[in-house]
């Protein structure tokens, strides 16, 4: 199409040259170059969003928003690049908040695999409060509690087994019966306590 009017403007000139005082070629010489320039601006439109499609289709979000505001800048009027701009800000977010909680649930995991449970608690809060729908974070709290409940047991356990054999050592027998009996009541599954007393 665009050649169509080049070939129409040379002529145009053609005729302008024969007759210069006619101002109808001359308006047709403009109208030529206008609707060149038209074409031009619809091609280079067209190729923008078509690339901005194929980035955004590739999940390319940051180009494809760069493309996106080009076409918008060929042709303000036009509402689909500025729908497809906003899509990308949403999909952008979205990224970067999987993102922000991966890196949550990661560092929490290491933290949990080395036995910082009250660490690895608050991360997988942090990832919670993320995203309220996902269940992981919620089950790793748990045994969080588990572990950190588990562990004050033991600890608990230990002292009274510690207090048991330093009163048994002293040769203080009933307190350390007082002791080793509480410590059963603990972890009764615990042969230790069971052959002090």
């Amino acid at each position: 199409e665009a050649k169509d009017f080049a070939a129409a403007r040379s002529r145009y000139a053609e005729a302008s040259g024969l007759k210069p005082a006619e101002q109808y070629p001359k308006d047709r010489m403009k109208l030529c170059d206008d609707q060149m320039g038209a074409a031009a601006k619809e091609k280079a439109y067209t190729d923008a969003i078509a690339a901005a499609d194929t980035k955004f289709d590739a999940k390319d979000f940051a180009g494809a928003k760069t493309k996106y505001a080009e076409a918008s800048g060929i042709k303000p009027a036009e509402q689909y690049p500025k729908d497809r701009i906003k899509a990308c800000d949403d999909a952008l977010a979205v990224a970067a908040l999987d993102k922000q909680y991966n890196d949550l649930i990661k560092s929490a995991d290491a933290k949990f695999t080395a036995k910082a449970y009250a660490d690895a608690k608050t991360i997988y809060g942090q990832a919670s409060a993320l995203k309220t729908a996902e269940q992981y974070p919620k089950d790793r709290i748990k045994a969080c509690d588990d572990a950190l409940g588990a562990a004050a047991v033991d600890k608990q356990y230990k002292d009274l087994v510690k207090e048991a054999d330093t009163k048994f050592n002293a040769k203080d027998y009933t307190g350390a019966q007082d002791r080793y009996t509480k410590a059963s009541g603990i972890k009764p599954e615990d042969k230790y306590q069971k052959d002090k007393i």
